[in-house]
């Protein structure tokens, strides 16, 4: 999905989207409210995943025998999506 929206970024609504989402992670990261992600065995954080999952304040992955979790990087990590202070 993510490399569909970076194939369309000139698309109004795909901006569109895509802003919303920055405003959103933005929003997420200065929250006074603690967020976790929990990373269960057979999940997968890529791309915007990963983006929701790094704006949490913890991330937690449990560890056994069932699955690994894995986290993936997209070129939609690349800076699409800078933090409040301006560093991506």
């Amino acid at each position: 999905m993510d490399n569909f929206v970076l194939r369309h970024q000139g698309n109004w609504f795909v901006r569109e989207v895509l802003g919303m989402m920055r405003r959103t992670f933005a929003r997420l990261e200065v929250t006074s409210r603690s967020l976790y992600a929990i990373a269960e065995p057979g999940c997968c954080f890529a791309g915007t995943l990963l983006e929701l999952a790094l704006a949490a304040d913890r991330i937690y992955m449990r560890r056994d025998d069932e699955g690994e979790v894995r986290i993936a990087t997209t070129p939609l990590n690349g800076g699409t999506f800078p933090m409040t202070h301006g560093i991506w």
